[in-house]
């Protein structure tokens, strides 16, 4: 989806496909496991599986490739049963990426061919991570107002210097449509939605279309409600919460304060 990438994809397709079928696989897979985790069979398939996923999230949290550390934090979170036996790895990834920022308020790339340049993908992903994780509020705020910044042709959005492309605008609008009335993000989803193939799939790559697919149709619908029933309300972490009444501590209150304060349509 992103012409940059053709070269690497010719070279080292099974790689290249990684980025995208592995977080999917596995976030998934877990998914399935817990649903069925009242059978003992299943369980202990659970029990040997998370190890292994474990190993697989660590490795994302490196700092090797901004887009596909991202992209694996952003499978997670959507996640919420997966993400209580990961949570230790996704901080870890957010919190790798979150200081990273340049003086655009973007991620930056780190490998060729998108070294060096604003990431609005990655950072949308970044962004949606610290929001489900309700850490680093603030760089939720400053993330959103780069990426309202990199918008082009109508609320539309592509990495680096590549024309814009449909799963780059469908990651960041899908964020800012959750934390940003300011923006309308109609003009956006018909863009996203000109994407659909003839079997009714959406595709950035191919074996993640099913994923794909029902993640865009999830923000198409949301589009069509109000953003008072969009807005996302930052993770309300149990470290934060009072043991006895699991009422929040003053320091959430002061999250959401700069979180309403710093983005101008809040």
């Amino acid at each position: 989806w992103r012409p940059g990438d053709a070269d690497y994809f010719a070279r080292e397709p099974a790689r290249f496909e990684e980025r995208l079928t592995v977080p999917i696989a596995v976030v998934g897979g877990l998914a399935l496991l817990e649903r069925c985790a009242d059978d003992e069979r299943t369980r202990a398939l659970l029990a040997e599986a998370l190890p292994v996923a474990r190993r697989d999230f660590a490795q994302r949290a490196q700092m090797a490739h901004a887009w596909a550390d991202l992209f694996a934090l952003h499978v997670l979170v959507r996640a919420p049963r997966v993400l209580e036996h990961l949570e230790p790895f996704a901080i870890a990834i957010a919190s790798c990426w979150a200081p990273e920022l340049a003086a655009d308020g973007l991620v930056q790339g780190v490998r060729f061919p998108f070294h060096g340049q604003p990431l609005p993908s990655a950072s949308a992903m970044l962004a949606g991570g610290l929001l489900a994780l309700g850490i680093d509020v603030p760089q939720v705020a400053r993330l959103a107002a780069g990426l309202l910044e990199r918008t082009s042709d109508g609320a539309r959005w592509a990495d680096g210097a590549e024309a814009p492309d449909f799963f780059t605008t469908f990651l960041v609008a899908e964020l800012l449509a959750r934390v940003d009335p300011a923006f309308d993000p109609l003009p956006a989803a018909r863009f996203v939605a000109a994407a659909q193939g003839e079997d009714g799939l959406f595709r950035a790559l191919g074996p993640e279309a099913p994923w794909l697919t029902d993640s865009v149709a999830r923000f198409l619908r949301a589009t069509e409600r109000p953003f008072a029933e969009r807005f996302e309300w930052p993770h309300l972490p149990d470290a934060n919460r009072d043991h006895k009444t699991k009422l929040p501590f003053y320091a959430y209150f002061v999250r959401l304060a700069e979180l309403l304060g710093a983005l101008p349509g809040l």
